[in-house]
């Protein structure tokens, strides 16, 4: 009512938000805004955010449905078996037979987490699991497939 803002985190267990005081706003087919953050707090499944500048309802519900974006640097580096979702977009991806196609977007299901491949044939998501997929190699921006066989409809 005073401008917060209620954020939807992709993954609910990020402290980012929390620990950054600049952000960038996104909006498709529109520039990016950088924001500051004034106060930031966890409200069951989403952060509460109060922007500087952003202190009425009015100006909050305007940015419904921006993106918001935190610094590379605001995130803890991965592990050695872990990536960000955005290190994948673009990356090549192959199999034993050969060149498959390119990662074009990362969804998470409730189940798994899927790479959606864009192949000759069309869209085709891949399970990011052990048995489909081999290895990711982020400073390669490659996806080894254990066999195409991972491509076919079910």
């Amino acid at each position: 009512m005073r401008g917060e803002l209620k954020l939807k985190l992709h993954n609910e267990d990020s402290e980012a938000l929390l620990s950054t005081r600049e952000i960038t706003l996104r909006r498709a087919g529109a520039p990016d805004v950088t924001a500051r953050i004034e106060t930031a707090r966890r409200a069951n499944d989403a952060l509460l955010v109060r922007l500087c500048g952003v202190d009425t309802r009015e100006a909050a519900e305007a940015l419904r449905g921006v993106a918001v974006c935190v610094p590379r640097s605001s995130l803890p580096e991965p592990d050695e078996d872990e990536f960000y979702a955005i290190d994948v977009i673009g990356a090549e991806v192959v199999a034993p037979e050969g060149r498959v196609g390119e990662v074009i977007e990362f969804v998470e299901y409730p189940t798994c987490s899927v790479l959606v491949v864009a192949t000759e044939k069309g869209k085709v998501e891949v399970p990011l699991v052990d048995g489909v997929v081999a290895r990711v190699d982020v400073a390669a921006r490659r996806v080894e497939l254990t066999t195409t066989a991972a491509l076919e409809p079910g």
